[in-house]
């Protein structure tokens, strides 16, 4: 009887460890034909405007709503992070080890992330994309408990960048909460780019405001040609006898492909004078670190050593995939990875840093070194105080 106990015990654990990694595996293999630029989010985040909470993954841009009211705690920009699922764990990423997230505490916002792709004019664009809210006044991550959260996706047909703009479809507005949720829409190209949306409205300004996307889906359907016109059939004309003089050969004009614009990878290494992986205004530049840029295939493509200087050093490439790697002098650990992937798209500027901290020196006393570890992304806002109640807030101005 025990014995047959523990066989099943085992068959189960077997089992369990065998699923386990169907769950994480990237489920992008589910969009072949997929337009979208990084769509999984596991190509690399780089931070926006100089602002260290706004870090978003490459090939995406954000966007959000500042103010009015924010003194009501309405209306703020929200941190952008990326959530790595080898630190924080698989409930907040659907597939790979990364996902797009975006926060505020005891605050709302209406903000998402954006992508401008090319497509032929006139083609019907899909766009799905899987998100997963948290909105809670509790701490607990498995339960929202008094909070409303809207996740929406939408397609500027013409290619702007105003997510406020009345031009863009939206889909349906989820408010499943605590689960991964697939919101999709379609819409027609009106021009030859076209702009797609993922965003998070928080109605309420509970204490948590969290929203997480990953394994976005873009494919176009190319419109009909129209049909060739037949030629009229026409009599044929007399046929004429006369030798015909030749005319003067004409050299054709050679003409050149259009070249794609270059872009940029901007590269700042810095001193993490308190480890927590961001830098503060009064943490210099560091010297001496060597920065290596990869190509697709592994190739280096450009080095160089970085100089006591403000000014990130500047890798001018074409358009693709790159991964940028960083070695720090001696007596420094890092505090954030030393590769990072970035895609690049032309004309766009990519901005990367690396943060090294300066190693205590050595003493004779026997002490136990902690180990390094990467910092967590950092909740920001301000605790404490009552919580307006959802009757004191307005719904979001968002008009489906």
């Amino acid at each position: 009887m025990h014995t047959c106990s523990w066989k099943r015990i085992l068959v189960l654990a077997s089992f369990l460890f065998l699923w386990v990694p169907l769950m994480v595996t990237p489920v992008l293999a589910d969009c072949p034909d997929n337009v979208a630029v990084n769509p999984g989010f596991e190509h690399g985040f780089s931070t926006r405007d100089g602002i260290p909470e706004v870090s978003v993954a490459n090939g995406w841009h954000p966007f959000w709503q500042e103010g009015p009211r924010q003194e009501e705690g309405l209306n703020h920009r929200p941190e952008f992070k990326p959530e790595d699922a080898a630190q924080f764990g698989y409930r907040r990423v659907r597939g790979g080890n990364w996902a797009q997230k975006m926060f505020t505490t005891y605050a709302t916002h209406h903000a998402g992330v954006l992508q401008q792709i090319n497509v032929p004019e006139g083609g019907v664009v899909s766009l799905s994309a899987w998100g997963q809210a948290w909105s809670s006044e509790r701490d607990n991550p498995d339960e929202s408990r008094d909070g409303k959260y809207y996740l929406s996706v939408g397609i500027d047909p013409t290619g702007g960048t105003n997510f406020t703009s009345e031009n863009i479809v939206w889909s349906e507005r989820s408010t499943v909460l605590d689960q991964w949720v697939q919101v999709a829409v379609e819409a027609q190209a009106q021009a030859g780019t076209v702009t797609v949306f993922l965003r998070g409205d928080a109605e309420w300004p509970v204490k948590h405001n969290d929203a997480y996307w990953d394994d976005v889906c873009v494919t176009y359907v190319a419109p009909t040609p129209p049909p060739t016109p037949i030629p009229p059939t026409n009599t044929p004309a007399p046929t004429d006898t006369t030798t015909p003089i030749p005319s003067p050969t004409v050299e054709p004009t050679a003409t050149s492909s259009p070249t794609p614009a270059m872009g940029t990878i901007s590269v700042m290494v810095f001193e993490d004078l308190d480890g927590d992986g961001q830098r503060d205004p009064q943490e210099p530049a560091l010297s001496g670190a060597r920065l290596e840029l990869l190509d697709e295939e592994g190739g280096v493509v450009e080095s160089h050593v970085t100089e006591d200087s403000d000014t990130p050093h500047t890798f001018t490439v074409a358009p693709g995939d790159y991964t940028v790697v960083e070695t720090a002098p001696d007596g420094y650990r890092s505090t954030s990875p030393d590769r990072r992937a970035v895609t690049v798209i032309s004309g766009d500027q990519v901005d990367v840093s690396f943060a090294e901290q300066p190693q205590p020196s050595s003493t004779p006393t026997e002490t136990t070194e902690p180990s390094a570890t990467i910092a967590s992304p950092t909740v920001t806002g301000e605790a404490g105080g009552a919580t307006p109640t959802p009757t004191d807030v307005p719904s979001p101005p968002f008009d489906m």
